[in-house]
């Protein structure tokens, strides 16, 4: 899958702490995405906050972020 996103870095990440999945990269490499299989860790280098892309991609991390804090059972 693409997904049109805000990137722009001066810093990335070098290394992917063990345990940790990259699940988004740039046209050029840059680790844009990390995830933690075993359990809720996302990570995003982008900025999904940016109002140029559209309000779907734009919002969707917040929007996941959101939802599994409404299941926690500490929620």
């Amino acid at each position: 899958m693409t997904v049109k996103i805000a990137s722009g870095h001066h810093q990335a990440v070098a290394r992917v702490a063990d345990g940790l999945v990259v699940t988004a990269v740039a046209e050029d490499g840059t680790v844009e995405a990390l995830e933690d299989p075993d359990r809720w860790v996302a990570s995003v280098q982008w900025h999904p906050e940016a109002q140029e892309l559209p309000a779907g991609e734009r919002l969707a991390p917040f929007r996941a972020f959101v939802e599994v804090c409404r299941s926690s059972p500490m929620g």
